[in-house]
């Protein structure tokens, strides 16, 4: 892989996952990373199982190829990496070119700094764990610790932004990172917006529940399903043999899904089972539904798409590990230019980004470049609008009902819109015009899809040799599963995440929607990455960052657990092999969980003299975790969940209400940090949105600054400003740049 950080130097002095995790992203695109020798890396489980021999596997894998660092390491560097232990003012002020990224659970300022945390907490504070499980069992947190993963790649992100524009202004920046606020926006898919559009602010909303299709048992193992588009969902009802579900358009709402669920599972369960995994992919591949063999520490290393792509690597300590987290191909040398963007801007002032996305992954990516103050147009077309505008909350005879989608009304902010039919050569040729004049072009079609436009490439990149191309395939440009379709739980069931996640005597869960955000957030540093490889070097080209392959990077402690014990760790519901007892316990209040973690002595002590229980040690515990979580329960079932993580948090214990994401805007150290903001859209209203998981020291800025664009809303201005089109040009336009049916009006007139 070229080393597309190289010359760049990073401190890390983080002892949490997502810290490490970043500084491991450093190493392997070729920065230099000094470390104090001996500082330890915490984390519970991350999906090693508890096994000691794989948590030390999973460390060295994360700090290898770091420095033992130095005196005057850290003072000198490009970017420190910190968990909140550094003076960071001081440093600053002796540097002020240095960019600073503090990772905590919580953030830095608020009510909750300090406050003690596990991966468990925070999904339960965050809005993740509410809306996961059957409505008739406990809700249940995502398993491997994937958050920090997540977080990592946004620090890093957000760092290289800054990097950014320190190399223009001078100025660097201490970013503070939340990892709450990370965990929302990547494992509750946007449901403070949901419940905003929806007008269930203030609720448990969405509420619990389990995806259908999801995963399923075959004759052989497991498979996951899923259906994203009416079309899937359709075509899945006739393979299974009901036709008659197809052609029920009930069926098209999640609600009636849900209440038929018992008749849907049945269909889809019977005819799964009579098949081998391997029929039943070959099937569903042959119609385009998204599917997958369900992954896990001991399936992974013989998945044949990453055998084919040749991900796998082997390290020093013999282990088979995951490879680079993107692939990089020169396209050949790129004349300088001068960053145009202002001083006083924000980092990514000035940077113009052509985004062909659509989904989640995509403009995710695209979303936080352009909360960094990139000028980023989204390109759709009445053919092919965003699929999220279709996974909507208004009625669907309402006027203008496709503005209503929450994922896209949350994802899309800050950018620009325009209409294009890229199915004509008229649009197309317009698209290669704009492409010459961006930096960055981003798509995650399908690799077939973006050959397929009437448009010569060679061309466009002859003609703009700077241009940055950032690809996003589910599984890769290359391999047998190259033009399979594949969303976020299609990633998560073959990568292993969804394997730890679930009940101990249920299927595996896909966590529902992280690897979307986990790939957009890796494909916007491999972005900026690349803009800093081509700024260094005059080398642009085109970025591959496949989401199965960020995936299983995030999986790695399982095939750790496997590799030096034979073990495949299990699902655990909401428990931990690290801590005892961990659960999700009911409270005095209907469906209202508190989650809590005991991870030492110390803790047990506390909780024990609330809940009239004896000493124990730790291996104690965990023989014993049926009895003791009896006994919590007798105590939780007695009180309300504020009442209960008051005390327990009195005592050190770490706690939190399982909140369901409509009552997060209500939390105290989200609003302190002001992690939810307001936007008004010319057609949907106003509505709260999350921003990013990180305050700025030099930009206090509100990261949704405009709304997401209606369809078509900026063409005209865009087509002006990138092409000088005068209205009449755009006039000779009009069947390409059409943003919608007459019969459905853009809301330009009634």
């Amino acid at each position: 892989m070229t080393a597309l950080l190289t010359g760049l130097t990073v401190g890390d002095l983080s002892t949490g996952l997502a810290g490490v995790y970043a500084a491991r992203l450093c190493h392997e695109l070729g920065a230099t990373v000094h470390r104090p020798a001996g500082l330890p890396v915490r984390f519970s489980d991350a999906g090693t199982g508890g096994l000691p021999a794989a948590r030390a596997a999973l460390t060295g894998y994360l700090t290898e190829g770091s420095l033992p660092a130095g005196p005057g390491a850290v003072e000198s560097a490009d970017l420190v990496l910190d968990d909140g232990t550094l003076d960071v003012a001081a440093l600053r002020a002796r540097r002020p070119e240095v960019v600073v990224v503090t990772i905590t659970d919580f953030g830095s300022t608020g009510p909750w700094t300090g406050r003690p945390a596990t991966s468990a907490v925070l999904q339960a504070a965050a809005g993740s764990t509410a809306w996961r499980g059957e409505p008739s069992a406990p809700p249940v947190q995502a398993g491997g610790e994937i958050e920090q993963y997540l977080a990592g790649a946004y620090a890093l992100a957000g760092a290289l932004a800054c990097l950014r524009g320190a190399a223009r202004t001078g100025l660097g920046d201490h970013l503070d990172l939340s990892v709450l606020e990370a965990t929302n926006l990547g494992l509750t898919t946007f449901g403070t917006t949901h419940a905003s559009l929806w007008g269930h602010e203030g609720t448990d909303f969405p509420g619990r529940s389990v995806q259908i299709p999801a995963i399923e048992r075959t004759r052989d193992g497991w498979v996951g399903l899923c259906t994203i588009s009416a079309r899937q969902r359709q075509d899945l009802m006739v393979l299974v043999g009901r036709p008659d579900l197809a052609d029920d358009e009930s069926l098209a709402y999640g609600t009636a899904r849900q209440q038929r669920q018992d008749e849907l599972k049945a269909a889809i369960v019977d005819w799964a089972a009579s098949l081998t995994t391997a029929e039943v992919v070959d099937l569903a591949s042959a119609f385009r539904i998204p599917v997958a063999p369900v992954g896990s520490g001991d399936t992974l290393l013989d998945n044949e798409q990453l055998r084919e792509r040749g991900f796998f690597t082997t390290g020093a300590d013999g282990l088979t590990r995951p490879g680079p987290p993107l692939r990089f191909t020169g396209d050949g040398t790129a004349p300088s230019r001068p960053d145009t963007g202002d001083r006083d801007g924000l980092p990514l002032a000035g940077l113009r980004v052509l985004d062909l996305t659509a989904w989640w992954a995509g403009p995710a990516s695209t979303h936080l470049l352009a909360a960094l103050g990139a000028d980023v147009v989204k390109v759709e077309s009445a053919r092919r609008p965003d699929g999220m505008r279709l996974s909507f909350v208004a009625d669907p005879t309402a006027r203008q009902w496709w503005e209503y989608g929450p994922v896209y009304f949350a994802l899309n902010t800050n950018k620009r819109g325009i209409a294009l039919d890229l199915s004509t050569s008229e649009g197309a040729a317009v698209l290669g015009d704009l492409a010459r004049r961006a930096d960055v072009l981003i798509e995650n079609f399908t690799p077939r899809v973006l050959d397929s436009f009437p448009l010569d490439w060679p061309a466009v990149r002859r003609d703009n040799p700077r241009l940055v191309t950032v690809r996003m395939p589910a599984f890769g440009l290359t391999g047998s599963w190259r033009d399979r379709t594949g969303f976020a739980q299609t990633i998560e069931q073959a990568s292993g995440l969804a394997w730890t996640t679930g009940y101990p005597d249920g299927p595996p869960l896909a966590p529902r929607g992280v690897c979307d955000p986990l790939a957009g957030v890796h494909a916007a540093l491999a972005c900026l990455a690349a803009l800093r490889h081509r700024d260094r070097t005059g080398v642009a080209g085109t970025v591959e960052v496949p989401m199965l392959e960020l995936a299983v990077r995030a999986s790695f402690g399982q095939l750790a657990a496997w590799q030096v014990a034979g073990i495949a760790p299990q699902r655990l519901g909401n428990r931990d092999p690290s801590h005892a007892p961990q659960g999700v316990y009911p409270s005095a209040e209907p469906d209202r969980w508190i989650a809590l973690s005991v991870r030492d002595d110390r803790e047990w002590a506390a909780l024990a003299g609330l809940i009239g229980q004896p000493a124990r040690t730790a291996g104690q515990r965990r023989h014993h975790h049926d009895e003791i979580d009896e006994a919590i329960t007798r105590w939780t079932r007695r009180h309300p969940p504020a009442e209960l993580v008051a005390a327990l948090e009195a005592h050190g214990v770490p706690a939190a209400v399982v909140t369901g994401p409509g009552r997060l805007t209500g939390n105290p150290q989200l609003a302190h940090r002001r992690f939810f903001e307001p936007v008004d859209h010319p057609v949907a209203g106003t509505h709260v949105v999350p921003g990013l998981p990180f305050r700025s020291a030099r930009h206090d800025v509100r990261w949704n600054r405009t709304a997401a664009p209606t369809l078509g809303q900026h063409t005209a201005e865009v087509l002006t400003e990138w092409l000088g089109l005068t209205d009449q040009d755009i006039a000779t336009l009009a069947e390409v740049t059409a943003d919608w049916p007459d019969a459905y009006d853009n809301g330009r007139s009634e």
